[in-house]
Order: C-alpha cells, then sequence, then structure tokens
C-alpha cells in the first residue's frame, strides 16, 4: 500500500484560503473541499494564520 501524496501549501495560500474561510458564509470545511485542499485548512483557521 502506497503512502498518501502530501501537499505542501505556500503560506501565502493559506493566509488566502484561511481569510476566505473566516468571511464566507459556509461551513469551513466546505471552503476547505471547494478550494481542494485537504481537512487541514481548518487548523490553518485555527492557527490564527490571518494577519
Amino acid at each position: 500500500m502506497s503512502k498518501p501524496k502530501v501537499t505542501n501549501y505556500t503560506i501565502e495560500f493559506k493566509k488566502s484560503s484561511a481569510k476566505l474561510a473566516v468571511e464566507s458564509k459556509d461551513p469551513v470545511l466546505q471552503t476547505a473541499k471547494e478550494l481542494g485542499v485537504h481537512v487541514t485548512h481548518p487548523t490553518w483557521v485555527g492557527k490564527k494564520i490571518l494577519p
């Protein structure tokens, strides 16, 4: 069985997607799905990557 592919996102992408999630009326996980990112996206929001 192979390991899952790990994707590293730039800090700029993390900031912009976290901002989008916070400003959106949609749930964070829905925003993550729409952006094509994995479940780590809510962690970016929780870690306050936003300035």
